[in-house]
Order: C-alpha cells, then sequence, then structure tokens
C-alpha cells in the first residue's frame, strides 16, 4: 500500500517536470480573460515600469518621500513603484483506497495525470476568484456579532454576515465564500481562529461555519473579517482593487497621490446598468491626461441582472445610436451586449452591482516561478487532517500577483441597483 501511494507521489513530481506549463494552459482554456492579460516571469519582489506623457510626466522624486517629490511635467519622465509576490494554494484531496485500487503503474499514472489536472483547474479557479474581489483588503467577508458574543462550534455554527452591496462600505455576504472554502476570522489583527465553510443559505449572506481544532469565541459586538486561509496581511492585486480609489497598489498610497486612483462611477445604490452609464465612465477615462486608446476598451465584466437591466435600456432607449447584439462567445462562455464597440460580459464571479473596464494593454500577471508542490514532512501526499489519515491530499502553490502600470485607466461602476437581493 505504502509503496503505491510512492509511485503515484513520484508520478506527480515527475509531471510537474515534465508539464511544468499545465497551469499557464489551464489559463488560456479555462477562460480568454487570462490569456488577454501578458504573463510575465520575474522575482519574488518585482517593479513596475510606468512611463507617461502628454502632460502627466513625473519629476525627480524618492520613494521613500513619494508625495512630496511627484509632481506633473511636460516632460516624459519614470516611475518604477515595486509590489512582491503572493503564494496562491490549491489543493485536491484523494483516498488511499483510490490509489490502492489502481494496481498497475499505468493506472496510478492516469490517476495522477487526472489529480494534476484537477488541482491545477482548481489554482486557475482560485486565481480568477481572486481577481473579481471587490475589497481592497483581501477581505472575503464580514460579520458583526449582535452584542453577546458568539461561539462558532466544531460541529458547525449559522451566522448571517453583512450584506449592503450599495452602502458607504459594501459588503457582499457569502458572495466571495464556497462550501468546502477554509478560511481564518480576525478581530482586527487578532486572529481568532480557523473554520472550514460548511454550508451557504440561498440568501448568500447565512453560513455555517465548522471550525478547526478547538470552538471560536467571538467577542460583543465585534467586527469580524474573513479571509481565505493565510491571506490575512496579505494583498492580492484583484481588478476590484486596482481600479480603486484611495488605495496602496505597488507600494504607492492613492490617498495622497490621486494620479494613482482607479476611475470609479459610483451609481448610489438608485440606478441599474445603462448605456450611459458606460459612456460616463468612458468619458472620464478619455478625459484623463494620459496617452491611451480608448478604442482598445473591448470587453467589460458584469453581473446576469445588471446585463439585463442593460438589454432593457438598450431596447427601449431608441435615441442611442449603438451598436448592440446579444450573442454567444465560446471564448468567455457567457452571452454579451455591445455598446460604442465595448463587449459587455456576465460572469457570476462579479460581486453584485459593480462592473469591471480593463485596459489590457497595462495589465499584467507576474509570477516569480513556476507552480510547485508543497510538501509536508517531504511528502508530496499527505494526510488531510489527523482525524481522516485515510484521506490525502495534493497542494500546489504558485507565487505570482497582478500588476498594473496604469491605474487610471482601470474603470468600473459600483453600487449599481436592481440586483441580487440579499434582504
Amino acid at each position: 500500500m505504502a509503496n503505491t501511494v510512492i509511485q503515484m507521489a513520484n508520478y506527480l513530481s515527475t509531471l510537474l517536470k515534465k508539464i511544468p506549463d499545465m497551469v499557464e494552459v489551464k489559463f488560456k482554456t479555462n477562460n480568454r480573460f487570462f490569456a488577454d492579460i501578458a504573463q510575465k516571469k520575474d522575482n519574488e519582489t518585482f517593479y513596475v515600469t510606468v512611463e507617461y506623457a502628454k502632460g502627466g510626466g513625473f519629476q525627480g522624486y524618492d520613494m521613500d518621500s513619494l508625495t512630496d517629490q511627484i509632481g506633473y511635467s511636460s516632460t516624459p519622465s519614470m516611475i518604477q513603484p515595486y509590489d512582491s509576490m503572493v503564494d496562491i494554494i490549491a489543493f485536491q484531496k484523494i483516498t488511499k483506497k483510490a490509489i490502492e485500487r489502481s494496481a498497475s503503474p499505468e493506472s496510478i499514472k492516469a490517476l495522477a495525470a487526472k489529480l494534476y489536472s484537477d488541482v491545477s483547474e482548481n489554482l486557475v479557479k482560485h486565481i480568477k476568484f481572486h481577481w473579481y474581489l471587490p475589497t481592497t483588503n483581501n477581505v472575503l467577508a464580514t460579520y458583526t456579532d449582535g452584542g453577546s458574543g458568539t461561539t462558532i462550534s466544531t460541529s458547525g455554527t449559522s451566522i448571517t454576515l453583512n450584506a449592503s452591496p450599495t452602502g458607504s462600505t459594501p459588503s457582499y455576504g457569502a458572495w466571495f465564500l464556497r462550501i468546502g472554502m477554509v478560511v481564518d476570522l480576525y478581530e482586527g489583527s487578532s486572529k481568532k481562529g480557523t473554520a472550514i465553510v460548511t454550508g451557504i443559505n440561498s440568501d448568500r449572506k447565512t453560513v455555517t461555519l465548522a471550525a478547526i481544532g478547538s470552538n471560536i469565541t467571538i467577542s460583543a459586538s465585534a467586527d469580524v473579517n474573513i479571509y481565505a486561509q493565510g491571506m490575512y496581511g496579505k494583498t492580492v492585486n484583484s481588478f476590484g482593487f486596482i481600479a480603486s480609489t484611495s488605495r496602496t497598489l505597488h507600494n504607492i498610497d492613492s490617498s495622497s497621490n490621486a494620479f494613482w486612483d482607479g476611475t470609479v462611477v459610483d451609481a448610489g445604490g438608485s440606478a441599474n446598468l445603462t448605456v450611459q452609464k458606460i459612456r460616463d465612465l468612458l468619458y472620464e477615462i478619455e478625459n484623463l491626461p494620459y496617452d491611451v486608446d480608448v478604442t482598445k476598451y473591448n470587453v467589460a465584466f458584469t453581473t446576469r441582472k445588471q446585463l439585463e437591466k442593460l438589454e432593457a435600456d438598450i431596447i427601449d432607449s431608441v435615441t442611442y445610436q449603438i451598436s448592440s447584439a446579444t450573442k454567444k462567445d465560446l471564448d468567455y462562455g457567457s452571452f454579451y451586449l455591445t455598446v460604442d464597440g465595448v463587449n459587455v460580459y456576465y460572469d457570476p464571479l462579479v460581486p453584485p452591482g459593480v462592473l469591471y473596464l480593463p485596459h489590457f494593454d497595462y495589465l499584467e500577471f507576474k509570477y516569480a516561478k513556476k507552480p510547485e508542490w508543497m510538501k509536508l514532512g517531504g511528502d508530496i501526499l499527505h494526510p488531510d487532517s489527523l482525524s481522516t489519515p485515510q484521506v490525502l491530499r495534493a497542494v500546489l502553490t504558485y507565487t505570482g500577483q497582478f500588476a498594473c502600470s496604469l491605474p487610471p485607466v482601470q474603470g468600473k461602476i459600483i453600487k449599481m441597483s436592481n440586483d441580487f437581493d440579499f434582504s
């Protein structure tokens, strides 16, 4: 039995060496979105070179006192903000019995190939999942205790997450949680414990969490942030983050350096997606002092309900001279409408009330190294937990980060109404 598991692990190791581009291939076949973002190998800490011209250049500066040094100039100059990579992980489980039943070397090879393919697929989905996060601090969900304290038991406790997507601080319930996800719960900087998501109600805000190891105690009236396991204090540069304002991206704080803000149209919670809203966003970007080809905005991403509202607006607004169609794009895998040359797609991961408008010329996915197996005790295949030693887990890590060399041309519309109802 042990020899069979060792053979399986050896094949997994060989696959990773022989097919190191599996994740790269999955990027391109899973969703064209990732193929449109240039991928570049770099060091653990990387620099993003940005060149500005036509009144948007920068004078000499010192990265340690950026606020005092940055100014506008008609002469193009350079700025090199820097950032660090993060480890993004995905895993796939398999039982010892399943490996034992694969008696022949050929069967073990086939099983290893399937496991590697599945975990690679999970990794790409996980990265895509983080790409759509709307928050600027990597928080997946928030919870506020009602005043008496909350105990999350190891057998599972139901709680109701905050859900006000159109508020001043939007929360999206359990929109970015998935059953089986392992999460860390924090009160401020204090970690309260780790839990697994065992249930999510159809209201997308009531969830069941089962504490791992021991019960988790939440303080009375405490505000709790929920992160993917191990992601507290780390920033994945999601598009929602890149296109935000007043945030620190690539070590530049746009709160004091407004040139580094993304472009945001706030619908205020009282309007849904319309042709004019998309035009408002394009107009704001066109008015920026950068030499940007706005004709290269060819895709945007929103929710199904907002796409339906846009379709109704197109039908009702006969005075608009627009190119519109409802088509099936096999590459992106969803229906879209075309407005002023921008194909507006539905994607189920986009948060309610939001539209993202990326400019791919200024986006990259940088990675420091190829995917590798995370070994615990030197083993690729290791027990999922002490309580279930018969279930093995293979964990794949990928060190990378999304990068943007010109945040102002990355746009989004937020707080649109008539979307998923969390009430």
